[in-house]
């Protein structure tokens, strides 16, 4: 569930799509590719739609699953500075 929060090319590929050819490699290649205001339009339909909150949560409640772990890569929780992670 980690990629739901932050996309990787490994698991979402479609994701990096958006930005046309060649496809972006990360995150904030993607961003900066895209420009601020249409990636985060793009990112939080990534969010609304990468998974069904009442489908995927019965489906792990059905398998007896009652905790999930999401990732945060310590690259969302850097410092910016002037447009720039420091």
């Amino acid at each position: 569930m980690g990629y739901w929060f932050y996309p990787r090319l490994q698991s979402n590929g479609k994701f990096f799509d958006a930005a046309g050819t060649p496809r972006a490699k990360t995150i904030e290649e993607l961003s900066y590719r895209m420009g601020e205001k249409i990636f985060r339009k793009h990112y939080k339909n990534h969010l609304e739609t990468w998974l069904d909150p009442d489908k995927t949560f019965a489906k792990l409640k059905e398998l007896g699953i009652n905790a999930v772990r999401i990732t945060l890569p310590s690259e969302m929780l850097l410092v910016e500075k002037d447009n720039a992670i420091h």
